[in-house]
Order: structure tokens, then sequence, then C-alpha cells
């Protein structure tokens, strides 16, 4: 063999070399696997999830029609007073099934409830103690729209409440107070029994009371001394509006 033959069988030797070695390389990953996606690329992607978020923004709150979907103030549905408890044997603050109530329990530290619960109208009430007129919120309310009332928790908020009660009737209510500064107040109006119209009388919260001793031979102004006239029906002192 002369020196031109073996040099190039040298060099075919090496060229097979490189090509083995080249062919046992590890396989290259997927490219699924192998792309990741970036802050910027996911904002720019319609429909996901943090399309709207900058990067290192946090994540999204709740909507407020989310976190309220419980409805608060729905009340628990009832035939009796036993069929309603506190939600909290050491902290009261809601009227609810006493199927779904927890046990009674010991308490490291409890507040004892202002009132009680009771059935009324078929819906678990918080009735407070007499003579208790608490105030709901710390917010001005005018008259019209009035309050709001949650009866499951005896509170009541500036507000249009499609379920109001005639004034006077007796049970729970909210009221709108007349002087500065305006606050929604729950209130539990019961039953003043009377014979007639002159046993009647309107109170400075709106609910009707038995006619104090001092106003005996007073008549009632409609108007003048209020909105709602007190008077006798079936036996119950009841208001009705004036046409003011």
């Amino acid at each position: 063999m002369n020196r031109a033959a073996f040099l190039t069988s040298l060099t075919t030797a090496a060229s097979l070399t490189i090509v083995a070695c080249g062919n046992s390389a590890a396989p290259t990953p997927p490219a699924a696997t192998a792309t990741a996606t970036t802050p910027a690329e996911a904002a720019a992607t319609p429909g996901s999830p943090t399309a709207s978020l900058e990067p290192g923004a946090p994540e999204p709150a709740a909507t407020p029609a989310a976190a309220s979907s419980e409805g608060a103030s729905r009340a628990a549905s009832c035939a009796k007073d036993t069929d309603c408890a506190w939600d909290d044997p050491c902290l009261p603050k809601r009227c609810v099934a006493a199927a779904s109530a927890p046990p009674p329990t010991t308490c490291d530290k409890s507040i004892p409830p202002d009132g009680t619960c009771v059935c009324f109208d078929r819906q678990c009430a918080y009735r407070p103690a007499a003579k208790r007129s608490p105030v709901s919120v710390e917010a001005a309310c005018t008259s019209p729209p009035g309050c709001l009332m949650d009866v499951a928790a005896g509170t009541c908020a500036p507000g249009d409440d499609p379920d109001i009660r005639p004034p006077g009737q007796p049970g729970p209510r909210c009221g709108c107070d007349s002087r500065e500064p305006r606050r929604c107040h729950y209130v539990w109006v019961d039953p003043v029994p009377c014979a007639s119209d002159e046993d009647c009388w309107v109170s400075d919260g709106g609910s009707p009371i038995a006619r104090p001793k001092k106003l005996r031979r007073k008549r009632f102004r409609p108007c003048k001394d209020g909105e709602n006239v007190p008077v006798c029906d079936s036996g119950t002192c009841v208001l009705r509006g004036a046409a003011c």
C-alpha cells in the first residue's frame, strides 16, 4: 500500500468513529416538556387564569358575589321555639336550626346572649331582651328607603327591605331614627291589649304602646304627633298611616 492509500484509510476510519459516537448520545426530550410558559406568555394567552396579572402580581380575590352567595340574612325555617338555637354556645350571634347547632360545651370565655331564639312566622328569629334596642351598624339611614332586617342575627342596616312589616305589627322590625344621628334599630314589638283607641299610643321609636297616664285625655293629632296613628284593632293596639 502506498502512502496516499494509507492516509485515505485512516481518514475513513476516523469518520466512522465520529458518526458512531454521535448516534450513541441521549435522546432529545420532547418539545412539550422542554418548553416553559413565561408569565408574559400566559398574560398574552386568552382565557388564561393569569391573563390579567402582571408578573409577580398576587392571585385575584374572590368576588363579592361569591362571598355573599350563602345568603347570610336568610333565616332557618321552624315550627316551634325548640327548633331554633344559637350558632355558638360560647359567643352566640345568630339563631339557627337546632339540628345544625353545635352541642353545649365548656367555654373558656363566653358572652351570654342579650335575648332568646324563638320561632316567629316560621323563621328562627332573635328576640332581644325587654327594653333593648341595639344599634345595628354605625351608618346613617333615611326613611325611605329605611332599613334592611336580618331577623336571625337581630340586626338591621340602611337599605330597602322587600319584606318590611307593617308599622305596629307584633314581632321583629327595623326602624330608622327620626332624630340625628339617624341609625337603624332592631326592635321587637309585643302585642298591646286594648279596649278602645283611648288605650293606645305610639312610642318615640314608632311602636304601639299602652297610652301613658299623663296622656289619658290627650287627642292624637295625625301628622303633628306622628305619621302613624295608634288605634285599637280587634283588642290589640296597632298603627295606621296618616295621609300627611
